[in-house]
């Protein structure tokens, strides 16, 4: 199966009150695109620039949502340093050109490949009018068990694929799946 990632996810599951920090400066959709959903739920956020500012030790949650521009050495190491420390992100990548060798060489390292292209997804209970228009599976999560309670469904427009890989040490949790019907279209 394809794993998929959403560019929004409006139903965000907290228990406490947990604080996001949404990073900008390579062209990523902004904190306030997130904001006002996340703070409707309880959480805090926050925006970084990782060329002027380290993440910060209170984050909880970083958000890296499609960067247009690739990361610096410098804030690939500030990445590093917060995923050392136990650090959580969300990241979310777009279907754009963007050439982003650095980000994904680093995200590979920790057993996630985004691939080129787009998810087209062949069975009729996974798409909305085009095949690419996809209504994904929502595997049952911390996250996402409102959205399956409630048996919500969310739309994913034009989702690239993403391919983990085990490493040693590092958990990474399907969310959102396509069936096995689905494939990645390059053209």
């Amino acid at each position: 199966r394809q794993r998929q990632m959403c560019i929004r996810d409006r139903y965000v599951v907290s228990t406490e009150n947990t604080t996001v920090a949404v990073v900008e400066g390579h062209g990523e959709i902004t904190a306030n695109a997130f904001s006002s959903i996340l703070t409707d739920e309880n959480y805090a956020v926050e925006s970084v620039n990782l060329t002027s500012s380290d993440i910060g030790e209170d984050i909880d949650m970083l958000i890296i949502a499609s960067p247009q521009m690739d990361y610096t050495a410098d804030e690939i190491d500030k990445l590093d340093r917060y995923f050392d420390q136990g650090g959580k992100a969300q990241i979310f990548m777009d279907i754009s050109d963007a050439s982003l060798p650095k980000l994904e060489a680093y995200l590979q390292e920790w057993g996630v490949a985004f691939q080129p292209g787009f998810v087209v997804d062949t069975n009729r209970g996974n798409y909305m009018q085009n095949m690419t228009l996809l209504l994904p599976n929502i595997e049952s999560t911390e996250y996402t068990q409102t959205i399956v309670d409630n048996n919500l469904m969310m739309f994913v427009p034009q989702a690239r694929g993403i391919a983990i890989s085990d490493v040693v040490g590092i958990e990474a949790e399907e969310i959102l799946t396509t069936s096995s019907n689905s494939f990645i279209r390059t053209d």
